[in-house]
């Protein structure tokens, strides 16, 4: 009784620009700690735009396992690379940066920082002679002679950085966290997103895991309740006239005779845009439009029709 006195108290006491777990965290209240430890340690959100800083590093305790991965999926790569680099006399890195973090870094605690520089991610970490070293994570390529060609990650395309961005989730959906992934299928080909959720499915590698992905997507070819998902695991996402978001299940529809693609691309399930007629814009011979002509010079002259 006396807990929930305290409470109530607490939510009462929560500031309207504080979330009330957090306020249970930063006053110690125990009954809360599993819930916030879950949203904080547990749950995983992906964005569209969102990159692994810890990549790196990661790499260097996994890269067995990250070249298993990147061969898996075929994306010409000979193999993932750890490039050491000199700190001390390395260009790569501004010298206001390095001036900062020789200041700033905790020595002898065996700590590691991440910096980011023109699109490259560097891994800062101490030597057994207290020195800074760094490092960075590279691919290596053959050329047609089979020399090993080294490129950066930021050369790569943006498929093959989205999937080194997906081998920690790999590693995590291995250990028991629940990933959340925006438009999974971003620059990813269409075999290879289906390919990526057989993986988690199928590999035992994940079985005996207590872990869970829930991505949204746009790919329609993973409509597929024979081999790949069962009906209870595809949901759709309808937006209602008032602009709110409406979910549903496959799980109750009968659908185990039907073409699903073909479904849902004609409306059968809801969950499309419904686009008008082209003629609809009513732009026919109302309508000035500025264009450009590209000249064999590579000039662009703006015009109108």
């Amino acid at each position: 009784m006396k807990e929930k006195r305290e409470i109530r108290y607490e939510a009462r006491g929560t500031r309207p620009n504080l979330l009330f777990l957090t306020n249970c965290q930063e006053r110690n209240i125990d009954w809360f700690k599993p819930i916030y430890q879950w949203f904080n340690e547990t749950l995983v959100i992906v964005f569209t735009t969102s990159k692994h800083q810890a990549l790196t590093s990661l790499a260097k305790l996994n890269l067995t396992f990250f070249n298993q991965i990147i061969q898996f999926f075929d994306f010409g790569i000979s193999r993932i690379h750890i490039a050491e680099i000199d700190f001390a006399n390395s260009q790569e890195i501004p010298a206001t940066i390095k001036e900062e973090i020789q200041a700033e870094f905790p020595y002898g605690q065996g700590s590691i920082q991440f910096v980011s520089v023109s699109s490259r991610n560097y891994l800062v970490e101490e030597d057994d002679n207290g020195e800074l070293r760094a490092s960075k994570l590279t691919t290596i390529r053959k050329d047609t002679t089979g020399k090993e060609v080294s490129f950066e990650i930021a050369e790569e395309s943006e498929g093959t950085q989205r999937l080194l961005d997906f081998i920690p989730l790999l590693i995590g959906l291995a250990r028991n966290k629940v990933f959340v992934i925006d438009e999974i299928e971003r620059s990813l080909h269409t075999l290879l997103t289906r390919k990526f959720f057989d993986l988690i499915l199928n590999h035992k590698l994940f079985r005996s895991a207590q872990s869970q992905l829930i991505a949204s997507t746009h790919e329609v070819n993973l409509l597929d309740i024979k081999k790949l998902f069962r009906k209870d695991e595809i949901w759709f996402v309808e937006r209602t006239p008032t602009g709110e978001s409406l979910l549903y299940s496959l799980a109750n529809a009968e659908v185990d005779n039907l073409n699903i693609i073909n479904g849902y691309l004609k409306g059968r399930f809801g969950a499309i845009p419904f686009i008008k007629d082209i003629k609809d814009l009513g732009w026919e011979n109302k309508l000035s439009i500025n264009s450009f002509i590209l000249c064999a010079s590579g000039a662009f002259i703006p015009t109108s029709r």
